[in-house]
């Protein structure tokens, strides 16, 4: 089972772009609201979804819904005001925010509450799932 997500926020206006996509299952469908379509990576294992936001917006979470992460799966986010790239090991050595621990993850959503809203144009999602 590949990884897949919908989410529900205002990255509507974002670019994203992701490591990987499964066919039929293009990274556009995350930015769709109301919630229809699905992102699917095409691999089982690791994972990153980025979203340039096309100017710092404040946020104050991170939601994901109606995902299929397992119990030991491991998602970070990062943020920052310019593109770190797409090595994780970038937004971890100069990111301006990052999760010190990993998104909260029960059955229907995984979730990051920030103890301060962030004001930064660039997000990146790193997963990590078996």
């Amino acid at each position: 089972m590949n990884i897949k997500f919908i989410t529900d926020s205002f990255f509507s206006d974002a670019t994203p772009t992701a490591s990987t996509s499964a066919a039929g299952f293009p990274v556009t469908n995350t930015t769709i609201i109301p919630i229809k379509k699905q992102w699917r990576s095409s691999v089982n294992t690791a994972s990153w979804l980025k979203y340039d936001l096309g100017e710092a917006k404040e946020i104050d979470s991170f939601l994901l819904s109606f995902h299929n992460f397992s119990d030991s799966a491991v998602l970070r986010l990062y943020g920052n005001s310019t593109d770190l790239g797409s090595n994780e090991s970038n937004w971890i050595a100069s990111a301006s925010f990052a999760t010190n621990n990993q998104l909260s993850i029960d059955r229907s959503v995984a979730a990051l509450y920030m103890d301060s809203p962030q004001n930064l144009r660039w997000w990146f999602l790193s997963i990590v799932d078996s």
